[in-house]
């Protein structure tokens, strides 16, 4: 074993031992929700509906907090789990692309969530219980989309990010995940991505939906309580080696 290894495996060991020989929160479990909004119905709305049951719950909507400012971030010490639903995407063409629109689709989708997970860890890395963090990302992390270069290449930073936070955090009494749906109805992201659509490619809105449901390979469409029914498993113990797996949800499209 090389001198790297044998620090790496040391440190590892140090956290095993410090933190992570901690299990499930065995009563009703605190989580929050990042990027709700029920007048919407989006894929936040609804894991919010799907895990109220069994878990203390809190929606945090977009209009109360900003995932780019750490210090408009409720306080997360208490909690066993966050899932981080918030999102941008502006299609356009690279050439087409203002800068702001740049900012922001990174800022949201990948600086944003880091800031979110490092500031939930400080906060809670000394509590009793195991500890949960998913990211809803999009199938966009590892596809080349029409106009949506900005939007795929913050969702792959997205998706390698929790590879590494798991790398480090696992060991620490965190699990990571990352979340990728494909196309959604009845989401506010698909109907952005289809006002998209009509714009760059300056069709009807009729074509436009056709050319978005062009890849579905099922008989229905990935709706957001499929999402939150696979939240809800990863936050389950047994999802547990599943810390820093991708989680795909395709229904069979390439």
């Amino acid at each position: 074993m090389g001198l790297k290894d044998e620090i790496a495996k040391n440190y590892t060991e140090e956290m095993i031992e410090k933190h992570g020989t901690k299990s499930i929160n065995p009563g009703p479990r605190r989580i929050m929700v990042f990027g709700t909004n029920e007048d919407q119905g989006n894929i936040g709305s609804s894991i919010v509906r799907r895990l109220f049951q069994s878990h203390y719950v809190q929606g945090i909507s977009e209009g109360d907090f900003d995932i780019c400012r750490p210090s408009t971030y409720p306080d997360m010490t208490e909690v066993d789990a966050i899932i981080n639903c918030c999102g941008f995407t502006n299609l356009a063409w690279i050439e087409d692309q203002p800068l702001a629109s740049l900012r922001q689709t990174v800022e949201v989708n990948l600086i944003g969530a880091m800031a979110l997970t490092a500031e939930f860890v400080r906060q809670t890395i000394t509590n009793r219980y195991l500890k949960h963090v998913i990211h809803i990302g999009s199938m966009a992390y590892n596809h080349v989309l029409n106009a949506s270069a900005p939007y795929c290449a913050s969702k792959a930073g997205l998706a390698h990010f929790v590879n590494c936070a798991a790398y480090e955090l696992t060991p620490k009494g965190y699990r990571v995940h990352c979340v990728h749906p494909s196309n959604t109805e009845g989401t506010p992201m698909t109907a952005a991505t289809i006002q998209g659509i009509m714009r760059y490619r300056n069709i009807s809105s009729e074509e436009a939906v056709m050319y978005w449901a062009a890849s579905n390979q099922m008989d229905r469409w990935l709706q957001p309580e499929d999402i939150a029914n696979a939240v809800r498993w990863l936050l389950s113990d047994q999802a547990d080696f599943w810390s820093g797996q991708q989680v795909e949800l395709k229904g069979g499209n390439r």
